[in-house]
């Protein structure tokens, strides 16, 4: 089974006549003025980019389990009382006479 992966890119450079010289393999880069280094997490959907270095890898992905936790107890509550007025602490809507 052949996996597919996405790629986002602001322009195309096509290779040179000449391979065997320039450039690093395995060194920092620059990716749209955003330093990324080897070991550094970059994850892209829909929306955009973002690359998390890599000593911040295991404090973002507790932090992202926190928030997702939060979001799907928001959304129970919604399913469960049918609002949101509730969850933010506003008051329902009534009809204006």
């Amino acid at each position: 089974m052949q996996s597919s992966i996405s790629v986002w890119a602001r322009g195309v450079v096509p290779e040179g006549l000449h391979k065997g010289f320039g450039g690093t393999i395995g060194g920092p880069i620059a990716c749209g003025g955003v330093p990324v280094a080897p070991g550094d997490l970059v994850l892209g959907d829909g929306d955009g980019v973002c690359v998390v270095p890599r000593g911040l890898i295991s404090e973002t992905l507790v932090a992202a389990k926190a928030l997702l936790a939060k979001e799907v107890r928001a959304l129970e509550e919604i399913g469960a009382t049918g609002s949101m007025s509730g969850l933010y602490g506003v008051p329902e809507m009534t009809e204006i006479p």
